[in-house]
């Protein structure tokens, strides 16, 4: 019984050394992998508006004018001058563009159209690009590899069993077992070795 435990003890011994060594198959883990995607994406939005116009407001405030143009005189020639002049200023249609800023993502174009002295027509062009942004992390974490070792024993028809079973980092497993001899059988010991077999998914 002596020897017996002594085998099994140096077994032991030399599949840790073994392990620690690296000899003994490879590593079934690796390292945490993490990985980040990030995505983005533009929506882009152009059109254009055109934009009825209502009057809502009279002559309230209203300033008389200094500038001599809009002044009468007795003068008929002078007067009829200032009077088609007056009419081609009030009749003719006058056009005004401006753009407003929307931050970073675009702009508006304002466009006005003027005649009569009246704002006739407004529209709007558009244009802007609002960001989507996706983000997509993956993150595999693996167990870090260790040792086990397992105690324990079990029954057959005329005969137990008790042992060891160490399985190594690299998902090796090595085992020594005892059975005791029971019904006049003798002493029984052995070793035993298993392989991870990896299967399709």
């Amino acid at each position: 019984m002596k020897n017996i435990t002594s085998i099994v003890l140096v077994g032991l011994i030399i599949f840790l050394l073994m392990d620690r060594a690296g000899f003994i198959g490879e590593h079934s883990s690796k390292e945490p992998d993490t990985t980040i995607v990030r995505d983005t994406m533009w929506h882009e939005t152009s059109k254009t508006i055109i934009k009825e116009i209502e009057q809502v407001g009279g002559d309230e405030g209203y300033i008389p004018p200094n500038e001599d143009k809009y002044v009468s005189t007795a003068n008929y020639d002078t007067l009829l001058f200032k009077f088609n002049t007056l009419v081609k200023e009030l009749t003719a249609r006058k056009f005004y563009k401006d753009s407003l800023q929307l931050d970073s993502i675009g702009y508006i174009v304002v466009k006005d159209t003027v005649q009569f002295n009246t704002l006739q027509k407004r529209s709007y062009d558009y244009f802007y690009k609002i960001p989507h942004i996706t983000e997509t992390t993956t993150i595999t974490k693996y167990a870090p590899p260790i040792s086990q070792l397992y105690l324990g024993g079990g029954l057959g028809a005329n005969n137990i069993q008790g042992g060891l079973l160490y399985k190594t980092k690299k998902d090796l497993m090595f085992g020594v077992y005892v059975s005791p001899p029971l019904n006049q059988n003798s002493l029984q010991y052995g070793f035993q070795t298993y392989w991870k077999i990896k299967l399709k998914k």
